[in-house]
Formats: structure tokens, C-alpha cells, sequence
């Protein structure tokens, strides 16, 4: 296929990207893929070439759920919002009684990941910077610590069973911390601070995940005390390298 670029003397602004979809093939004007171009000047072709370039999207490719805090913006399902209060607004976010932003989650595969960045607090708790569950805490996805101070980056239960847990290096109250959880029959792995932590070869997974709790989980017993940056939700195959990389 031949593509082209029409140069104008007129200004462009933002109104004037159209995206142009003709049957499975989206056709973009304003945003330009990687790759040789002719430009239209003159009646005489110029053979032009434009690099390859960032997608423009600020949340993690992939994702179906990125919730910004710290720039104020989400991503949920495939539409982005301005800020947290426009997601609240549009339904996207639902504020539970206990006062926690909460998701709903639906489609999960056989292997997904949840990752969340944000603060320890003042003094360290048993507590979830984020969790999935089904309502009953019987089938749970979380990551968080531990009231000893020792981090629990990450865990699952599956009908009340502890199926991958950690309890690990102690980490200070007030500081970083950078956590995520792969569920995966056979291959579950922890990161923290992008160092793996306890995996695990078990095969039964947590079923009934319909809601994502943002600084607790859906009865409200893990408050999490400190700060939430951001949280992400990735519905795919992610490789050790890409979990430890989340949110660095």
C-alpha cells in the first residue's frame, strides 16, 4: 500500500487528527507509524521517511486498568479520563462504603498481573496498597505488608487457600514501595522493587475476581495507610523481566 504525506501551508491543531477505520485497518492522519512515506509537494513525488516514534498513550501498554494517582488520570477498559474524579463520575470508578475506589474486573485470563506503587506509612501494618477478590476474600489477589514489617509483595488464595504467599526482608515505614503479583498456573511470581520473591508451581487459581479495591481489599480489614501512586491491571502473559519492570 502506497502511503502519503499531503503537506499544507494551513495550521493544524488537534481537531484536525482524524482516524479513519476501513474495515480492520485503522488509517491514522495526524499520527504517523513508522515507515518510508511519499510526500506531496508538487506534482513531483519526494521520497520522505518518518522514525518510529512513542505511541503518546501515558498508561502501561497492555493494561486494562492504570489508575494515576500522582498525575491525577486513569485508564479503565479502554478509555482514558482526564482525571480520577472524571472516572468517578463516568461510572469507570465506584467508591465503596469504606471509602476506597473500586473497579469492576471481567474477562481474566489464565495469567494476569497486578501491580501497585506508592509509600509504606508511618508505621508499618497489615495492610493492601491493592487487591482483587470476589466479595468474600475465599478467592483474592493482593499485594501489601505485613504487620511485622516485612513485605508481602504479593499473594493469592483460592477457595481460602493460601495458594502463593511471602513474607520477606523487613522494609522500613515512609518509603518506596514497587510490588506486583503474576497469576499463573505453574509459574506465579512475586516482585518487589523489581527483585523476585517466592514462586510457586501450583495450579489452582483464584476464581470469581470481579472487583479491584484500591488501598484495601473488599471487606475493608487492610486499610492501607500510606500513599497510593499508581495501581495496574495487565490481562496477558507477562515475562519475569516485564513484572519486575512494572511501575519502575
Amino acid at each position: 500500500m502506497v502511503k502519503h504525506i499531503i503537506l499544507t501551508d494551513a495550521t493544524l491543531d488537534a481537531a484536525d487528527v482524524i482516524v479513519i477505520t476501513k474495515g480492520t485497518l485503522p488509517q491514522t492522519i495526524g499520527s504517523l507509524a513508522a515507515g518510508s512515506y511519499t510526500v506531496r509537494n508538487t506534482s513531483a513525488p519526494v521520497a520522505g521517511e518518518v522514525s518510529a516514534v512513542a505511541s503518546g498513550n501515558w498508561w502501561t501498554e497492555g493494561a486494562n486498568i492504570d489508575l494515576d494517582y500522582g498525575n491525577d488520570r486513569a485508564y479503565v477498559a479502554g478509555t482514558a479520563y482526564a482525571t480520577i474524579a472524571a472516572a468517578r463520575a463516568a461510572g469507570a470508578i465506584i467508591v465503596n462504603a469504606n471509602g476506597n475506589d473500586t473497579i469492576a474486573v471481567s474477562g481474566l485470563g489464565t495469567t494476569y498481573t497486578l501491580a501497585g506503587r506508592g509509600t509504606t506509612a508511618a508505621t508499618i501494618g497489615t495492610e493492601y496498597i491493592a487487591a482483587m477478590g470476589n466479595s468474600t476474600n475465599t478467592n483474592l489477589v493482593y499485594i501489601g505488608t505485613t504487620s511485622s514489617g516485612a513485605s508481602k509483595a504479593g499473594g493469592w488464595l483460592t477457595d481460602g487457600t493460601s495458594r502463593l504467599a511471602q513474607t520477606t526482608s523487613t522494609i522500613p515505614a515512609a518509603s518506596t514501595f514497587r510490588a506486583a503479583v503474576r497469576v499463573k498456573s505453574g509459574a506465579g511470581l512475586l516482585s518487589f522493587n523489581g527483585v523476585a520473591g517466592t514462586s510457586t508451581t501450583t495450579t489452582s487459581l483464584p476464581g470469581g475476581i470481579n472487583t479491584l479495591v484500591i488501598a484495601n481489599r473488599s471487606t475493608g480489614a487492610r486499610a492501607w495507610t500510606g500513599t497510593v501512586n499508581r495501581v495496574v491491571l495487565l490481562n496477558g502473559d507477562l515475562t519475569d523481566t516485564q513484572v519486575h519492570a512494572l511501575l519502575a
